[in-house]
């Protein structure tokens, strides 16, 4: 393939900056999460990373924010999803002793509320009832043993970071917390989340795949079920939202969940569905945006919450490329959903509400990592507490000595009148080009935000070494509407590719980036990507590292814990694959054409892009003569690279930079 010159301007070397940031500096950040308050708001909860070097992982403890004073729970450890009940006790997952099982905590010692009786196993989710006297449990019913054969039967035998399992199932049971009697309302489910309990406390809500065949149609259910007899109904069928949240209206009247009517990859709806059988709607339809619900893993979101007079649902969405909170009148079929939170420069995560409508949720900026903050209900700021740093062993650090540069809003217009959103990360001092890193992010239905946040510091870090970093949101990001978020649904690689170029020929023609110095990287599907622009663009990037990455969509289609849905539903097979069609999209097809020298590092237990992806890249390329590196971390899973083992962290962000100095030197230019 050949590719039109890149415009350059005349070159001037920016000075290169005095102090490199260390990785070893950037390990002090501290991050809290899921805050839940009290229903009389004196008293939040939330949980608080921390990087140990000698445990080699985030070491994650419970804080308690009371009388604006923050400290930790004693005699609390690895303790997550802190939940206040309607009581005032508070409750959590806890895995201090090895199983994960349902606590709460009371005068100050931590009392089981399951254990191995109810499954030897754990369990993976929990609501509690409105009176607090009974708590809903997913436990783990089954699953393939060590050493022993695992036994294969459905298309989703295996999930990232929980490795193969065979035939999982799982139970939902109600366990009553003053007996310690389990019922059991369902056995052997293959999936089931989104928990909640209707205002009665006589139903309980949950949502599964429609049956054992969801790798062909991913097609999920919602279902209401009687406590008491066990009897149910299925309230509605279609995509659940990634992430997933649900909750019953405060009148009892409908369940809300996020999803999709229709299985196809969009935004995620807000779907109000009555209980009487009438029509589901969808709820802030008109502001064309993606829903964050749920939490975890690299996506932002909030559970749903209500107002104190329970007319308005608050949620959360992404707007550009940030998260903000909303709220609407879930009654009123001619409501608008109204901003009750949220700027341009900052993300919220992690709504919770006290009985008044108090709101706390932590928010990171462009300035400040993330902090807790508590608003009321009508958005102003009560309280601010920032625990980014230990003051004790930490006391000369702050965010300024971590963010050395600002993000630069960037808007570029793509050939075909598309406008597409990024920042550039450049020295305060720099004059004229600096070397410069396209970073392209996973996904594809994600969104770089441009805030302080721990796991990508490695740009404050390349910055602090004379790099510019350009992040782009290209086709089949969320935040931007429906149509710009399917913009890539059957066209990875094609129509996002020149969104992920075009900033960079713009850079290049203004002056402020060497062509003979650009890189890319990305990790996901931003590794995907980086297979992809290099074997298109074969001479215009002199680096490239490529993480986590997909090369072959037609294995990938088989192999993936997500069997099917990456071609099915992102590639737009539907029901009868095209085997011949999947590999002529894939930069596997195009591998012998990449004279890009590539480093490839893959987790060696990823089942969300496994490693025959890396090692089918890697043989590629030196049967093409390129120059190439593959480095895999064994017991790494997809995700290992935001929560696995701090020195497989440390150790990936040190060889990118290793690369991309080797091989786009100073020298270079």
């Amino acid at each position: 393939m050949t590719t039109a010159p890149l415009a350059t301007a005349p070159l001037a070397t920016a000075p290169l900056a005095t102090a490199p940031l260390a990785t070893a500096d950037t390990l002090v950040v501290r991050t809290p999460a899921s805050p839940t308050i009290s229903p009389d708001g004196a008293e939040i909860v939330f949980t608080l990373g921390v990087e140990n070097r000698e445990t080699d992982a985030t070491d994650t403890s419970l804080w308690r924010l009371r009388d604006g004073v923050a400290s930790p729970i004693e005699g609390v450890a690895k303790a997550s999803a802190p939940q206040f009940l309607s009581d005032g006790t508070l409750a959590f997952l806890s895995s201090a002793e090895g199983t994960p099982h349902v606590a709460v905590l009371r005068d100050g010692a931590v009392v089981p509320v399951t254990g191995p009786a109810l499954s030897p196993f754990g369990v993976l989710a929990a609501a509690w009832s409105p009176d607090a006297s009974k708590v809903a449990v997913v436990a783990i019913e089954s699953l393939a043993l060590p050493g022993q054969p695992i036994i294969v039967t459905t298309g989703v035998h295996k999930m990232d970071g929980l490795g193969r399992f065979g035939d999982l199932q799982l139970a939902l049971a109600v366990v009553d917390v003053a007996s310690g009697e389990a019922t059991v309302l369902r056995s052997g489910l293959r999936s089931a989340a989104t928990l909640t309990w209707s205002p009665d406390g006589g139903s309980l809500a949950y949502s599964t795949w429609r049956d054992d065949n969801w790798d062909q149609h991913h097609t999920g259910i919602a279902e209401i079920v009687d406590v008491a007899t066990g009897e149910g109904r299925v309230l509605f069928e279609g995509m659940l939202g990634l992430g997933g949240a649900a909750a019953f209206t405060p009148d009892g009247d409908a369940l809300i969940i996020s999803g999709r009517a229709d299985i196809v990859m969009g935004n995620s709806h807000l779907l109000r569905i009555p209980l009487d059988g009438g029509p589901v709607r969808a709820l802030a339809a008109g502001l064309d945006r993606n829903v964050l619900a749920g939490s975890g893993g690299a996506y932002p979101g909030s559970e749903f919450r209500f107002s104190a007079d329970g007319r308005h649902l608050l949620f959360t969405l992404r707007d550009g490329g940030v998260a903000k909170i909303y709220a609407i009148d879930h009654a009123d079929p001619q409501a608008t959903a109204q901003l009750v939170f949220g700027d341009d420069r900052s993300c919220v995560y992690g709504l919770d509400t006290a009985s008044d409508g108090t709101m706390v949720f932590t928010r990171a900026t462009d300035e400040v990592f993330a902090e807790v903050e508590v608003r009321s209900p009508e958005g102003e700021l009560l309280h601010r507490t920032s625990l980014a740093f230990d003051t004790d062993a930490n006391a000369d650090t702050d965010a300024s000595q971590l963010l050395v540069t600002d993000w630069q809003e960037r808007w570029f217009e793509a050939a075909d009148g598309t406008k597409v959103q990024g920042w550039l990360l450049r020295p305060r001092d720099a004059e004229g080009a600096t070397p410069l890193l396209l970073d392209v992010h996973g996904g594809p239905y994600n969104a770089w935000m441009p805030v302080a946040d721990p796991a990508f510091l490695y740009h404050q870090q390349l910055v602090s070494r004379g790099w510019s970093v350009l992040i782009v949101n290209p086709r089949g990001s969320d935040g931007y509407g429906e149509a710009f978020f399917r913009g890539v649904e059957g066209a990875w690689g094609k129509t996002d590719a020149e969104d992920l170029t075009v900033g960079v020929h713009a850079l290049v023609a203004e002056g402020l980036a060497d062509p003979a110095r650009l890189a890319v990287t990305g990790y996901s599907y931003g590794g995907f990507s980086v297979c992809s622009l290099t074997s298109q663009y074969p001479d215009l990037f002199a680096a490239a590292v490529a993480g986590g990455v997909v090369t072959d969509l037609a294995t990938l289609s088989h192999t993936a814990d997500l069997t099917g849905v990456f071609s099915r539903r992102e590639m737009a097979q539907g029901d009868q694959l095209d085997h011949a069609a999947l590999r002529a999209a894939s930069p596997i097809a195009r591998v012998h054409d990449v004279r890009t020298p590539t480093l490839i590092l893959h987790g060696l237990d990823d089942q969300r892009c496994p490693v025959g992806q890396a090692e089918a890249w890697f043989a590629g390329l030196r049967e093409a003569g390129t120059p190439a590196q593959l480095v895999m971390y064994p017991g790494a899973s997809h995700l290992f690279i935001i929560q696995g083992q701090l020195s497989q962290r440390i150790d990936y962000r040190e060889r990118l930079f290793a690369w991309l100095e080797q091989w786009a030197p100073e020298t270079a230019a």
